[in-house]
């Protein structure tokens, strides 16, 4: 008789909150018991583990498994919000430039404008002798807006040399740029370009020093506009993303396995329904760590907003262990992934490796 190691979650006073009715005024299933049930199975009863072949094994070690059959018990899911756009994503006929800018706000343009005119007023003060013949023009909010609209289009259209898009060679004219802004005033702009204020930035080695700190107000606006205009279906997915860069940044990262080898790492929580990002976390360096581990707390800081509320999420095996998920459980959230056997927590007898045996087959 084939047994499972399952985490020791069915103490009463466990199960009456797990399974506590809230006041909701729409109610969301995921199924039939049986069908999720299914899903969650790691065999069909009837398969064969020399680890656990009867009764009569060693007991466990002390922990919170327990060795028999066990029938999960799946939170509702109840949502505090419907699934889907805010009111506010909703609109008649909207343009490109409508969507742009529920994300990159017109306050957060403000700021980058002022930003930008004082850094390159302090730049011109601290160095008057080293003016330039073509003096600085502060920048304004329209001006701000056609210089993100070139940078965007400078993703789509690829070119070695960010001056030729300005060139006039027929090889590398492109008509689009120099019809927006000309390109000694875009240089202009690009040198000066500034999201937060320098003087304000605490010095590196000291305990409030943020290594994000220059991009941290643009960041956190568009987290919380990420947050404000979607909210998730039942399922969530936690994992990393890589955007590409081979400058010189100390939280820099390398992977040899990815098609970009070096670049910045994002945490990213997003709806697995559609990949719309919830939440992210940019990487810029080890952090301490709680008792519990990195990967727990950064999992933990991903999905705050949506814990309590029988939300599923997804992860790889770089995040699952056994103290993250017996933790999910209790706050009515659970979790799907494979797990390295090193993780600390798992009972000894999951590390055996199976032997596989020769089955006959019925002709």
């Amino acid at each position: 008789m084939a047994c499972r190691r399952v985490l020791d979650v069915t103490n009463q006073d466990f199960l009456d909150e797990l399974t506590a009715e809230d006041s909701f005024d729409e109610i969301y299933s995921y199924g039939s018991d049986d069908e999720f049930g299914d899903d969650l199975n790691v065999g069909d009863g009837n398969e064969t583990d020399d680890s656990v072949e009867s009764s009569d094994e060693e007991p466990l070690a002390p922990g919170p498994w327990k060795t028999g059959s066990f029938e999960p018990i799946i939170p509702s899911f109840k949502p505090t919000m419907k699934p889907g756009p805010i009111a506010s994503l909703r609109m008649d006929d909207p343009t490109p430039l409508d969507v742009f800018k529920l994300f990159v706000t017109e306050s957060s343009v403000a700021g980058i404008v002022s930003e930008t005119n004082t850094y390159a007023d302090s730049h011109y003060s601290d160095k008057e002798g080293c003016r330039r013949k073509r003096q600085w023009r502060p920048t304004t909010a329209c001006e701000m807006w056609a210089f993100l609209g070139l940078i965007l289009a400078m993703g789509m259209v690829k070119i070695g040399n960010i001056r030729d898009y300005w060139s006039t060679d027929n090889i590398f004219k492109h008509p689009f740029f120099p019809s927006v802004m000309p390109r000694d005033r875009f240089l202009d702009i690009l040198t000066f370009f500034h999201l937060n204020d320098n003087r304000n930035m605490a010095r590196r080695g000291t305990i409030d020093f943020d290594p994000l700190f220059k991009v941290r107000p643009f960041l956190e606006t568009i987290k919380s506009r990420f947050q404000s205009l979607w909210y998730p279906y039942e399922n969530i997915a936690v994992d990393e993303a890589t955007v590409a860069w081979r400058g010189n940044l100390s939280f820099r990262v390398f992977n040899k396995d990815k098609p970009d080898k070096y670049g910045i790492k994002i945490y990213e929580a997003c709806d697995s329904k559609n990949g719309y990002c919830l939440d992210f976390e940019v990487y810029s360096g080890k952090k301490i760590a709680s008792n519990k581990g990195a990967t727990y707390d950064v999992v933990m800081r991903l999905i705050s907003s949506f814990l309590h509320q029988g939300y599923t999420l997804f992860v790889d095996n770089f995040y699952t262990s056994p103290t993250l998920a017996t933790d999910l459980l209790a706050k009515k959230t659970t979790l799907c992934g494979t797990v390295r056997l090193n993780r600390i927590g798992l009972d000894p007898s999951m590390k055996t490796k199976k032997t596989v045996k020769k089955k006959a087959i019925l002709e």
